[in-house]
């Protein structure tokens, strides 16, 4: 007897738990996946060895973007980013490590689509949306 209440109690239990996850949830949006190209200048003064981008402080850094060792300053960088990118209210982060090690970062750095942002010394930086260059 003592048996069949505890079995009887266990199919209870697992029918309540199996019963509670069959309720509808709310299915996830989906998202469009993207591909933003834009050039990134560095008039920083100094040759860059990394460069990381995060939309945010909540999120983690990237990967290193550059595809060389060193990104010499005076020169631009065509930077690709695919997939799905969260939305940043208050423009993205951009962190540089330069060759002597020090680093720089910039905050309020809007990714457009054929956008363009110089990065100056004393993190200053001067942004161009495609409608405002000129040829």
């Amino acid at each position: 007897m003592k048996w069949n209440r505890m079995i009887s109690f266990g199919l209870l239990l697992m029918g309540i738990l199996l019963f509670a996850g069959c309720g509808s949830q709310a299915q996830p949006q989906e998202q469009e996946t993207v591909s933003y190209t834009f050039t990134f200048a560095n008039e920083t003064g100094e040759d860059v060895v990394d460069l990381k981008l995060r939309p945010d402080e909540t999120y983690d850094w990237s990967e290193n973007l550059l595809t060389t060792d060193v990104w010499e300053t005076g020169y631009e960088m065509p930077v690709t980013l695919t997939g799905e990118l969260p939305e940043s209210a208050n423009g993205w982060q951009v962190q540089m490590t330069f060759a002597d090690g020090t680093q720089a970062q910039w905050d309020g750095v809007n990714i457009l689509d054929g956008g363009k942002t110089t990065f100056q010394a004393n993190t200053k930086m001067e942004q161009e949306t495609p409608d405002m260059q000129t040829e």
